[in-house]
């Protein structure tokens, strides 16, 4: 018991640190999701003789317990909870308590020993097996939300697929298949899913239907935000010489960075932009109109935003750190950076570089599930005004960031260096719009605030403009 204990324990604090770290990741992750099983394992070690005489707890807890999981059913959205993690304990555990509690006679045993109940049971595990399929690509068929007869028909369908194969392949599996049965039958699958593979990575067989649907409504814009975010880092990856940058290690200096020295012999001055994945959209911003900014050169270094001390070694031993007359932080600025920022500018200011502060880029709090330009275009089916749309993302601005710039701009006050309002690039108050679109129709953002590399271009534009760079 106690080494279950131990293992549970520790399971669960690895599924806390690695869903803050890589969600999607966790969720897959078998030992991200070990400790919900161990919790099991845990109940069932209990002695028999430990669950005599609790017949009034059971009575009480039991139902309560059942009234618990249907409400997190109905209400959880795991999207927006770090889960697997700590939100997920309490649901583990009134399942354990649910089923702990059973016994004879107790009206939430006897509902779910009812027969539906036992039959859903029996074919529980094929049903989790089909759903996902079933659900993800009735989801890729159309760019519609999924309407009440849809998800009936898909439900359906995943009973009768799971019933199917609970009788064809789970009980046969399990009771009477031989060695050969069984080889013939694991070779056939590995074969299905090769095919599906190969269908869904080397063809657009599986998703034309809705790829074209999705061309249409976006007109000259990409709908693939993940195809728009590695667009955004080639700039970076070409001046590296090919080297791979990317989202993966955006939050650390690649090796070109490091160890290369970008800017010229010149009577320009070298503008250092540091900072992590933000970084590269404000690097990208200045680079791709350097011919609007005659009078500097730009370089980029990768720096997580908490400046760990051997990512700042690497920094001021960098050949770019050196030659650069001005360091712009960029970085999204977490929750700590008014203790850890001043000795970072202390350090630069005693190199005899000119610092200069950049607040966070604005965010924006989508009103469904898509960044808030993709939202816009599949709710007008790309009919809608983006004058409008952009009006609607001035009020969908992430509030705490707002208030984390007044701060920032506070502190870069106190600490007598300049503040550069990334927001004023991107919104203008007076007229109450947020530019989530370019003047020509294009995406400025492929999630919650980081830059396309129209955007980019774009908000570097503005900035020339507007004398947005000082000159000292």
């Amino acid at each position: 018991m106690s080494v279950l204990v131990a293992l549970f324990v520790v399971s669960l604090a690895l599924s806390v640190a690695t869903t803050q770290l890589r969600a999607d990741f966790s969720f897959f992750s078998p030992v991200s999701r070990a400790w919900e099983l161990l919790a099991g394992a845990i109940m069932a070690m209990i002695p028999a003789r430990q669950q005599d005489g609790r017949g009034s707890v059971a009575r009480i807890v039991q139902p309560l317990a059942l009234v618990f999981l249907v409400g997190c059913m109905l209400t959880f959205d795991l999207a927006g909870l770090a889960h697997p993690g700590l939100p997920t304990v309490p649901v583990v555990l009134a399942t354990c308590a649910l089923i702990y509690c059973a016994g004879p006679g107790l009206i939430v045993t006897r509902l779910l020993s009812s027969g539906p109940m036992v039959w859903v049971g029996r074919l529980s595990y094929s049903l989790y097996l089909w759903h996902f399929p079933i659900f993800a690509f009735g989801r890729l068929s159309s760019v519609e939300t999924p309407g009440a007869a849809d998800m009936a028909l898909w439900i359906a369908l995943t009973f009768a697929l799971s019933w199917i194969g609970y009788h064809i392949v789970e009980t046969p599996f399990r009771r009477t298949l031989g060695s050969r049965a069984f080889a013939l039958s694991m070779t056939g699958a590995v074969a299905l899913v090769a095919g599906f593979y190969g269908l869904s990575e080397r063809t657009t067989l599986l998703t034309q239907g809705r790829a074209a649907e999705l061309a249409e409504i976006y007109g000259p814009n990409d709908f693939d935000n993940e195809r728009l975010r590695d667009v955004s880092w080639t700039p970076l990856a070409q001046l590296a010489g090919g080297e791979e940058i990317g989202a993966w290690n955006a939050h650390e200096p690649s090796r070109n960075e490091a160890t290369q020295l970008w800017f010229g012999d010149d009577a320009r001055r070298n503008v250092l932009v540091v900072g992590n994945s933000h970084s590269k959209d404000m690097f990208n911003a200045l680079y791709l109109n350097r011919a609007l900014f005659p009078g500097y050169e730009f370089a980029r270094f990768g720096l997580d935003g908490q400046f760990p001390a051997e990512q700042m070694q690497e920094l001021t031993d960098a050949p770019n750190y050196k030659a650069a007359d001005i360091i712009l932080l960029a970085p999204r600025y977490n929750t700590e950076f008014e203790t850890l920022l001043p000795p970072v500018i202390e350090r630069m200011k005693a190199d005899g570089k000119e610092v200069i502060v950049v607040g966070n880029t604005v965010e924006f709090i989508s009103p469904g599930e898509q960044p808030i330009f993709d939202w816009y275009m599949l709710q007008y089916h790309g009919k809608g005004n983006l004058d409008r749309a952009n009006e609607i993302a001035f009020g969908a601005q992430a509030t705490q960031v707002r208030d984390r710039n007044a701060r920032l701009r506070d502190l870069a006050g106190a600490l007598g260096v300049t503040y550069l309002s990334r927001h004023d690039l991107i919104c203008e108050d007076a007229a109450k719009t947020c530019a989530i679109a370019t003047p020509e129709g294009m995406k400025t953002m492929y999630d919650y605030g980081h830059w396309t590399i129209e955007g980019a271009q774009h908000f570097g534009r503005v900035a020339a403009e507007r004398n947005w760079l000082p000159v000292n």
